[in-house]
């Protein structure tokens, strides 16, 4: 069972191991960028002196460590949610050392671009492919035949986003687009700008 499931468990490794890299490189790019933009009076408001120091201490909010860790295994064990072991209880630590912390927008952004990045995002609610994949889970024979879902629908709704007029269907496309938030807002214009590109060259071409 071990060797056949390996091909699996790679997989899920490999795709970690991207996950981790667009992650990191997100949230420090986000820092870098907002601690440069801040002024002397800004950091003093946030609660710090120095850019660096900003740089540092918010890095280390976005991340769990082992407090948070700890904190959130005592919380489950009293709900109930978990067994009250040593053993339970150090590989809890270990996997949740380094996550993402829920209660930071630095690390909210860089989780939705590291599932981004490899197309793990979940699907959104009163779509045809969340319905479809609800589907597959109340019925496991369903997984036969479309073993994969979410990532595939992912890949094609990218493509969608990135194709002039047909992107402007999409609803979570259009919110962005209108988002408040400079960023997002920027990601959106930059994809429709790269796939007007694209498709325009391929029309010449073709």
């Amino acid at each position: 069972g071990k060797v056949l499931r390996l091909p699996s468990r790679f997989l899920l490794a490999e795709d970690e191991f991207f996950k981790q890299i667009a992650f990191r490189a997100r949230l420090k790019a986000n820092l870098e960028v907002d601690a440069d933009l801040m002024s002397p009076e800004d950091l003093k408001n946030a609660g710090y002196t120095t850019k660096a120091e900003y740089f540092e201490g918010e890095l280390q909010k976005a991340l769990i460590s082992q407090t948070d860790a700890l904190e959130r295994y005592e919380e489950l064990v009293l709900t109930g949610k978990i067994l009250d072991d040593p053993k339970v209880k150090e590989q809890f630590v270990e996997n949740a050392i380094g996550g993402y912390n829920k209660n930071s927008e630095y690390a909210v952004s860089a989780l939705r671009e590291a599932r981004n990045t490899t197309f793990t995002n979940p699907l959104e609610k009163g779509t045809a492919g969340y319905s479809i994949q609800q589907m597959a889970n109340r019925h496991p024979l369903l997984r036969q035949i479309i073993p994969f879902i979410q990532t595939p629908l992912n890949v094609m709704g990218v493509a969608w986003e990135r194709t002039p007029l047909f992107s402007l269907l999409k609803r979570s496309y259009k919110e962005a687009l209108s988002s408040p938030d400079p960023a997002i807002r920027a990601e959106a214009q930059g994809k429709l700008a790269t796939g007007t590109a694209i498709v325009g060259t391929l029309t010449f071409l073709a």
